[in-house]
């Protein structure tokens, strides 16, 4: 739910929500009439996204279709991904394959091992890894967790596959 309330209000909208004891409840979503004609910057039309060279990315978000959406975007770009449903499982797989992986991209806020506390973990095995936080509705206490941890990249969702592909390209390339 935060996910589509951060989607709606960042288009202008607004949701309003109606609850009866056993009724169910209505959600109603509110957004601005677009205008008949969207201009579209000339950049838009033809600058491509950055691309990978094959590198591994561990992918962790508790919402299934952050997963798979981000995984495609990914995937069609150049990278390989992995995915993991939570922290503890991503704790898991990074054990198995870190000399492979190159990246990791997780949500902050999950149940089981939020990003935060994941990261920390990483980082006792491998001090160097590369992380980027994905969040919705980050507190300014978690924002300074990970900026203690070195996670120089946070990308607010929701987010464009552009604006994930340019977090990506910026911190592999930071590494060389």
């Amino acid at each position: 739910m935060s996910t589509v309330l951060g989607i709606v209000r960042s288009h202008g909208g607004f949701i309003t929500i109606e609850s009866a004891i056993g009724q169910g409840s209505n959600f109603r979503v509110f957004l601005p009439v677009a205008p008949t004609e969207v201009p579209v910057p000339p950049t838009a039309l033809t600058a491509q996204p950055p691309a990978g060279r094959g590198q591994l990315i561990l992918l962790v978000d508790d919402e299934t279709a952050v997963r798979d959406s981000c995984r495609y975007v990914l995937e069609r770009h150049g990278y390989r991904v992995l995915m993991a449903a939570n922290g503890e499982l991503a704790l898991k797989i990074f054990q198995l394959r870190m000399a492979e992986i190159a990246l990791v991209v997780t949500d902050v806020m999950m149940p089981v091992m939020n990003g935060v506390k994941l990261i920390g973990e990483l980082r006792k095995i491998r001090p160097n890894v590369n992380a980027i936080a994905m969040t919705g509705m980050a507190s300014e206490d978690k924002r300074h967790e990970l900026e203690a941890l070195g996670v120089g990249e946070v990308v607010q969702k929701p987010c464009t596959p552009r604006e994930l592909l340019e977090a990506v390209q910026r911190v592999l390339a930071s590494i060389g």
